[in-house]
């Protein structure tokens, strides 16, 4: 049997000498132990959406690969209560969260959403410290996130350099129930 003592940094197996098999089991315990701590949260519904925050520090396009990953994208926002629901799933802190949100061309108010979806929404709705295309964005601040700070107003949004590290929120529509009538049975089917 394997005994792991949580209070002491060893590993016993007493039914093994080999010290390389041992340190291998230690790591893969160590690995899966690390892999679980990082998992993320549930996915959230709201709408006819589900949204899953990622506390994992990623570029912007590294998060939507990861959104992809799991059939999803970035989160879109779409209106001021899909923002302030969006809101609610994060961790109050100092942090940024990625958005689905970008600037097409730098430097203007050409914005897009990473899944593509219409950018029907008036962008002064979420104004943060200076998501406008004006003279005081620098060419880089591309990518948008929102935060949680008490510093900067909740669920506002920033234009950021989209190489910055940041956890993120994924977007997927939510799966639909389909009502389905069960199969007849055979006897069912010949009874007359």
């Amino acid at each position: 049997p394997v005994q792991i003592r949580l209070h002491s940094p060893k590993v016993h197996f007493p039914h093994s000498s080999n010290l390389s098999t041992m340190r291998a089991a230690a790591a893969v315990l160590l690995a899966f132990v690390a892999l679980a701590a990082a998992a993320p949260t549930a996915w959230q519904t709201n709408n006819g959406n589900q949204y899953l925050y990622v506390n994992k520090r990623r570029t912007f396009a590294d998060a939507e690969a990861h959104c992809v990953t799991l059939g999803a994208h970035l989160t879109s926002v779409h209106s001021t209560a899909e923002n302030t629901f969006i809101t609610s799933l994060l961790p109050t802190g100092n942090t940024y969260v990625w958005l689905g949100v970008y600037r097409v061309t730098p430097k203007t108010e050409d914005y897009a959403f990473s899944d593509s979806t219409p950018f029907s929404i008036d962008i002064e709705d979420f104004k943060g410290p200076n998501p406008k295309g004006n003279e005081r964005v620098s060419a880089n601040q591309n990518c948008f996130a929102t935060t949680a700070s008490a510093k900067v107003e909740r669920g506002a949004w920033n234009d950021l350099s989209c190489t910055r590290r940041f956890p993120f929120i994924c977007k997927i529509a939510a799966p639909t129930t389909v009502a389905t009538t069960p199969a007849a049975t055979t006897a069912e089917a010949t009874t007359p």
